[in-house]
């Protein structure tokens, strides 16, 4: 019985000292989360602070810990990150950002760069994060509170650059240039462009339904004009601004089909590219996934546009041009708007 108890005693042991020698490597990072308005946070509210390495210029920041705080309470929020001090190098940059999100939309985010362990920074940071849009002053903040309306997405197109953790879009219409937030579909336009880029910094022309609304400065105070991602569309290889400067008509211009229902579309080598075209008297289209030719009427008017019952060849189309070839008939079924895009060969959208 005594054996048996010892035994038990340094199984005890044994496992206590296991489980200390795992979490040696462990650390925190403490801190503080407030905003300068005067509202409480709605029930629903989550807060996030995570901690990043952003030490490379031309790659996405990289996440390290992460911590999720469930109705947070009024500021100033106390959050700690506990991450694995084997993963830190001290040759690199680190930093915490935080927000707070009341379901999918965002009420509050850091603006600045608070950096943290490495080249002689704390462990410790305390964070004015700043308020996304609405209006401000209210007693208790609900979704009509914190929140405007966004506006209308249209169709924006560019020169995209990303680096540094930050991304820029110089618009082609105006030429002016933007932030561009990193929510909503951004993720998808940051792949695509990271995928398509021949060097780091590279500007590439890209296209996304989205729009330009106040965010807060990354550095410093206050808030900007940002360019949001709503739906990203396409990354346009060695396109640019002054190459599509060319105003294109509707009708009688080949338009280049790159996509369906946010689908990529790649033809088969050795058939026709996908395209359709649109003339104007009388109003009929042409267009082809690459096999059969699909042929009929339309009605457009101001940013509407119908296309009628087609007819269409009956040729058996290999893979994946079949399947292509359904994709265009349903989306041609289903255009109901029209987003006209100055590139007058590279795109139409319905």
């Amino acid at each position: 019985m005594r054996t048996a108890f010892l035994v038990h005693l340094i199984a005890v042991a044994l496992t206590a000292w296991i489980i200390t020698a795992a979490s040696a490597d462990e650390e925190m990072i403490t801190g503080t989360a407030s905003f300068r308005e005067r509202i409480g946070l709605p029930p629903n509210a989550v807060f996030e602070a995570v901690l990043e390495d952003v030490s490379r210029v031309d790659a996405p920041a990289v996440e390290i810990a992460r911590t999720t705080i469930e109705g947070p309470g009024q500021p100033p929020i106390a959050f700690s990150l506990a991450f694995d001090r084997s993963a830190i190098d001290e040759r690199f940059t680190y930093a915490v950002r935080t927000r707070i999100r009341v379901g999918e939309r965002l009420m509050f985010t850091s603006n600045t760069l608070h950096r943290v362990l490495t080249r002689g920074a704390p462990n410790e940071v305390a964070v004015m994060m700043q308020m996304i849009g609405g209006r401000t002053g209210a007693p208790h903040a609900t979704d009509q509170d914190v929140l405007e309306p966004p506006a209308a997405p249209a169709l924006l197109d560019g020169m995209f650059v990303y680096m540094a953790d930050a991304a820029r879009l110089t618009e082609c219409k105006t030429g002016r240039s933007y932030p561009v937030a990193m929510e909503a579909d951004f993720q998808r336009l940051e792949r695509a462009y990271l995928q398509a880029r021949a060097e780091p910094g590279e500007e590439l022309m890209v296209t996304f339904d989205g729009r330009i609304t106040e965010r807060p400065r990354m550095e410093g105070e206050g808030s900007e004009e940002t360019a949001v991602v709503e739906r990203f569309i396409n990354v346009w290889s060695g396109e640019t601004c002054e190459r599509n400067r060319a105003d294109a008509t509707l009708t009688n211009t080949y338009w280049r089909i790159v996509k369906l229902a946010d689908e990529d579309v790649r033809g088969k080598e050795g058939h026709r590219e996908p395209h359709i075209l649109l003339r104007a008297d009388p109003p009929h289209f042409s267009a082809t996934a690459g096999c059969n030719q699909i042929v009929g009427g339309y009605e457009t008017a101001g940013e509407t546009l119908h296309f009628q019952q087609p007819a269409s060849t009956m040729m058996a189309c290999p893979p994946p041009l079949d399947q292509l070839e359904r994709r265009l008939a349903d989306a041609l079924a289903k255009t109901a708007h029209l987003a006209h895009q100055r590139p007058g060969s590279r795109a139409a959208r319905g």
